[in-house]
């Protein structure tokens, strides 16, 4: 899906391709976030509203069949619920789907899309990289 020009959920692929086709197959590597993340921001938070939502539904109505005003008033609080947990892992989710690094010879990119509107990008050249280290325990 397209949404003007920064809200292309294909944008890692294209250029992937792009890339490809410049340097191999073999020397550009994409990165994108893990599916724990997706488990641990998205998929299990999301599971949890929706069995206590299940569970409160439930309860009001079979405990509460004799008051009238109370399905209007939980269902204004559903509405409101729902809102927020839709603007808060869709959040994530974009994070997830859409934050990704392009590593080539030439240049590291960090592609950070916040919202449908803002996508910011860093970009490294290789050349400015003196020297990597790393040390595992």
């Amino acid at each position: 899906m397209k949404i003007l020009s920064n809200f292309d959920t294909h944008l890692s692929n294209k250029l992937y391709d792009q890339y490809t086709q410049s340097f191999g197959v073999d020397k550009v590597l994409v990165v994108h976030k893990s599916k724990m993340f997706y488990y641990r921001y998205v998929a299990r938070p999301l599971l949890i509203r929706i069995i206590l939502f299940s569970v409160s539904f439930y309860f009001v109505y079979t405990q509460f069949d004799y008051v009238t005003w109370l399905p209007i008033v939980f269902w204004i609080v559903v509405a409101l619920y729902l809102y927020l947990i839709v603007r808060r892992f869709m959040r994530f989710l974009i994070d997830y789907k859409m934050d990704f690094l392009i590593v080539t010879p030439r240049e590291v990119m960090k592609y950070n899309q916040t919202g449908l509107f803002n996508r910011e990008v860093e970009k490294l050249h290789t050349e400015h990289i003196k020297s990597i280290s790393l040390s595992k325990k």
